[in-house]
């Protein structure tokens, strides 16, 4: 049985060419903050770079470094 990453992987593959070339679809493994897969790759980040969420601003990431937008405000 293959993994959930394989999953994720292939979804991010579908939704990445569904809205080529105007979206890139990026996995991230929330445990490390790193990035796991890039489909459509257009800012260029490669695997294993650090998320950069808290780059964004806003309420993305709280004061813990976890996960901090779902649900929108």
């Amino acid at each position: 049985m293959p993994s959930p990453a394989v999953n994720y992987k292939t979804i991010a593959d579908s939704v990445a060419t569904l809205l080529f070339p105007r979206a890139e679809v990026v996995l991230y493994d929330l445990a490390k903050q790193k990035t796991v897969h890039i489909a459509n790759n257009i800012s260029k980040r490669k695997i294993g770079d650090d998320w950069a969420l808290e780059k964004i601003g806003g309420d993305v990431v709280d004061s813990n470094g976890g996960l901090n937008c779902w649900p929108p405000s």
